[in-house]
């Protein structure tokens, strides 16, 4: 018996949300024709495919023999975390302490978040 993948489920809804949303706002504009299209025609028919592209990405787990069970697991947060304060500590530090220092600290945090054989890589030659 095939179990459903969550993630495949979650994924397609969203993506089909995603697409009927382009679908609704583009529906405040001029569709126009194939000859000549108005603003609205790019969007409608991205979204129409968005919502093809989703429908096939939720139905793909029927055709696709796997034991993977319906349980979502959180994925390591740890790479997120590390860019995401790289980032944000290179914008809080570029107009106070300049480039150089900004850069520093943006270079020695984001390599934290990379994972080589089960070990974090980092400047300092350290785990962080």
């Amino acid at each position: 018996m095939t179990k459903f993948k969550t993630i495949d489920l979650l994924a397609g809804a969203f993506v089909i949300v995603i697409g009927l949303l382009a679908i609704y706002e583009s529906t405040g504009f001029t569709l126009g024709s194939a000859r000549r299209i108005g603003p609205g025609y790019f969007p409608f028919f991205v979204g129409l495919m968005m919502v093809i592209l989703g429908i096939a990405i939720a139905l793909e787990n029927l055709w696709s023999a796997s034991d993977i069970g319906t349980t979502l697991e959180w994925p390591p947060l740890r790479a997120p975390i590390l860019i995401l304060a790289s980032v944000g500590c290179f914008a809080a530090m570029i107009e106070r302490f300049g480039l150089a220092p900004a850069g520093f600290v943006a270079v020695f945090l984001a390599p934290g978040a990379s994972m080589v054989n089960g070990h974090a890589l980092s400047v300092s030659g350290g785990e962080i």
